[in-house]
């Protein structure tokens, strides 16, 4: 669940609005401690946490069709995702409420 989370806000932070320049997500792994298979998922490739990113992508996103294959592909039900999504959501919240900021 917290590599779930994690993923989230890597995701969220390197997904900037347009109007700001946008980060490159494998510059950013590159100054981050993370598992490959992580930043594999991240950056697209083939890894055992990619179909789990894949089904919070297709959530987050709201195309029920692709997240309806992405479960069926990882064994999830879509019925626990809107709590699982949330405990991932509060527990980057906590932690991004720990870190010093800096300006």
């Amino acid at each position: 669940m917290k590599d779930l989370g994690y993923r989230l806000a890597l995701d969220d932070y390197c997904d900037l609005p347009e109007t700001r320049p946008r980060l490159d997500v494998a510059a950013v792994l590159q100054d981050i401690t993370v598992g490959d298979d992580i930043k594999k998922a991240l950056l697209g490739r083939p890894s055992r946490y990619r179909p789990i990113f894949e089904v919070v992508l297709d959530y987050e996103s709201g195309t029920r069709e692709q997240l309806e294959e992405s479960c069926r592909h990882c064994g999830l039900h879509e019925n626990f995702l809107p709590d699982l999504y949330l405990q991932s959501v509060r527990w980057v919240s906590d932690i991004l409420a720990e870190v010093p900021v800096t300006a």
